[in-house]
């Protein structure tokens, strides 16, 4: 099965939702966190987990909470920072 076929779910699904609703592309947002392509790819598809440091580093660059972006809870709209 290849990447395009996965279904992601979860942390995978949350985040691949953040990324669309602030129209980037997984190009970008690797950039923009510094993290590569494969380790998204791996987070969104294949249920990869982040080091606490770099899902900081993507809630921050989403600007989502890290409760919300973990574990579900809350919303999308619920911010890391108030600003």
């Amino acid at each position: 099965m290849n990447v395009k076929q996965r279904q992601p779910k979860g942390f995978g699904k949350r985040l691949r939702e953040a990324i669309a609703d602030r129209g980037m592309t997984i190009t970008e947002f690797s950039r923009r966190t510094g993290i590569v392509r494969n380790n998204i790819y791996g987070y969104i598809y294949y249920d990869s987990v982040p080091t606490i440091a770099k899902a900081l580093r993507i809630a921050i660059v989403l600007n989502v909470s890290l409760d919300w972006l973990i574990a579900g809870v809350g919303s999308s709209e619920d911010v890391l920072y108030g600003g």
